[in-house]
């Protein structure tokens, strides 16, 4: 008996160890590896932003994400480096919903009437400015007035000031005001003319965005407005391409184009330069140029008035009203003066007698 009981003992362990070896091999075994299912299992990354996550929505955002934003920032800086960036053209950016690129881009609309035998335009400015635009105004001047070529022989007197900046004829005035946040507009220069010749231009700062604005938008302005007043137009009206270098450009940044280009003093020669001069030197642009000198009654003749009709000088003042309406207000269905729509940065409205009114715009964009 106690022998078959130690057999049947022994018997058992036997087949215990047999069954546990078993089950030892098994474990021994490797198991298939198991793919993860992105859309379902826990997607770990080799780096990144998105260990031990899901592959969710926002896991991919942000790996796609961090690089653009990235490159973004380093575009924004060589943007505000260069003045603009070279791949945005007028063609392929829009300046603004509302505004269309001037037709009248570059071209002259008019210019001062000379006499004869005056070697270069004589113009008086009216300073009708509050004293802390005094200076700007005087660097501005100064930079307008000895150009290359040089056909400037400009005067300035300081006058009370004059928020509504009415129009004196023969002179360019250039006044300061709050005209409003909302106005869309950092200065506004009106130019009266008569069968292409101007007889007033009267420019506007608006102290309501420039009043707090860094010093490079000020006299960026001001170089600006007071260019409108000789004649010139806009040589660019792209918010984001690259810097032309002149003050009559449209930029966003404007540190490089705080005083008059090249271009601008190039129009200018052929505005008011004589056809040919005996003493004349080579500028860089090929064009005859000489070094002149003004003439002893240039500044009798810059504070000589031109007579506009009181008539004319009214709806002057209506249609500028109207046009500073409209810019606040582009739901207003109504144009002014039912001329042309201001849709563009220079718009010209017809007057009584033969007068033109053209109203340039430097918009905040």
């Amino acid at each position: 008996t106690n022998a078959l009981g130690n057999y049947s003992v022994g018997a058992e362990l036997i087949q215990e160890n047999a069954i546990a070896g078993q089950k030892s091999a098994e474990n021994d075994v490797e198991a298939p590896e198991e793919k993860p299912n992105p859309f379902t299992k826990p997607f770990k990354t080799n780096g990144g932003m998105c260990f031990g996550q899901k592959l969710t929505l926002g896991c991919v955002l942000c790996k796609v994400g961090l690089p653009i934003g990235i490159l973004l920032v380093i575009l924004v800086i060589v943007h505000v480096a260069v003045g603009g960036l070279p791949f945005l053209t007028v063609d392929n950016i829009p300046l603004l919903e509302k505004w269309t690129v001037d037709p009248n881009m570059g071209e002259i609309l008019g210019k001062w009437e000379m006499d004869p035998g005056e070697e270069k335009l004589t113009l008086r400015i009216l300073a009708a400015l509050d004293p802390e635009w005094m200076d700007s105004f005087d660097k501005a001047v100064s930079q307008w007035n000895n150009g290359n070529p040089d056909v400037l022989n400009l005067f300035t007197s300081t006058v009370d000031v004059d928020v509504p900046c009415s129009l004196v004829g023969g002179s360019l005035k250039v006044c300061n005001g709050e005209y409003g946040q909302n106005t869309g507009w950092y200065g506004i220069n009106a130019v009266l003319t008569r069968n292409g010749i101007i007889k007033a231009s009267a420019a506007r700062l608006n102290d309501s965005l420039l009043r707090n604005a860094r010093e490079i938008r000020r006299q960026y302005t001001m170089c600006h407005e007071i260019g409108h007043g000789f004649g010139l137009g806009h040589t660019d009206e792209n918010f984001l391409n690259l810097n032309l270098g002149d003050c009559m450009d449209y930029t966003n940044f404007p540190g490089g184009n705080t005083a008059p280009g090249a271009s601008n003093f190039e129009a200018l020669y052929q505005m008011y330069g004589p056809p040919s001069r005996s003493d004349t030197t080579t500028g860089t642009t090929g064009l005859t140029q000489t070094a002149r000198k003004g003439n002893g009654n240039g500044q009798r003749r810059a504070q000589k008035e031109v007579v506009v009709p009181n008539e004319v000088l009214e709806q002057v003042t209506v249609v500028l009203d109207e046009v500073e309406l409209l810019l606040k207000d582009e739901s207003n269905p109504n144009p002014p003066s039912d001329n042309q729509p201001l849709t563009q940065p220079a718009s010209t409205y017809v007057l009584s007698q033969g007068y033109e009114l053209t109203v340039h715009t430097l918009l905040a964009s």
